[in-house]
């Protein structure tokens, strides 16, 4: 049963302010370079030009797909336990896991304290979201002290 604070579960926190700057920014840049790319002519261009506007495009989009990955970082909560999906890795913990989520004043985003000792980064809950932000990382504490012990739901 959750408790005050921890909502109805399945449940997804994602980043406000984190998440929309890397999709705008990614965007932007294929905008952007693909117009330079298209647009640009130097009067002594020859098939050399060609190749840097395919390589300075491909570069592009290499790099939009990196931001867009921080773009997709999310928290998942359901009755078994969390998926934690950050810009490269993603981490399924068990409730039994997780110990305590922390975010400090100054700390740039939560970490779980898990139960073998290590800490686990969630870039989806961000300090850059400000009050918002850390009431995502109170419902996640909530959460976690409300399901303290319990064992994983059998499927």
């Amino acid at each position: 049963m959750p408790s005050a604070g921890c909502p109805p579960l399945p449940h997804v926190w994602r980043p406000g302010f984190g998440r929309w700057a890397a999709y705008g920014v990614a965007g932007f840049l294929v905008v952007f370079i693909g117009a330079v790319v298209l647009l640009v002519d130097v009067p002594w261009s020859n098939r050399a030009w060609s190749f840097d506007r395919v390589g300075l495009f491909v570069v592009t989009v290499a790099l939009s797909a990196v931001l867009a990955r921080f773009g997709r970082v999310r928290v998942e909560a359901d009755a078994d336990g969390l998926v934690v999906v950050n810009a490269l890795r993603r981490r399924r913990l068990v409730w039994a896991q997780v110990v305590a989520v922390r975010l400090g004043r100054d700390d740039p985003w939560a970490v779980l304290d898990l139960s073998d000792g290590t800490t686990w980064p969630v870039l989806a809950m961000q300090t850059a979201d400000g009050a918002r932000g850390r009431r995502m990382a109170a419902e996640l504490a909530a959460c976690v002290a409300s399901r303290a012990g319990e064992e994983p739901a059998a499927c």
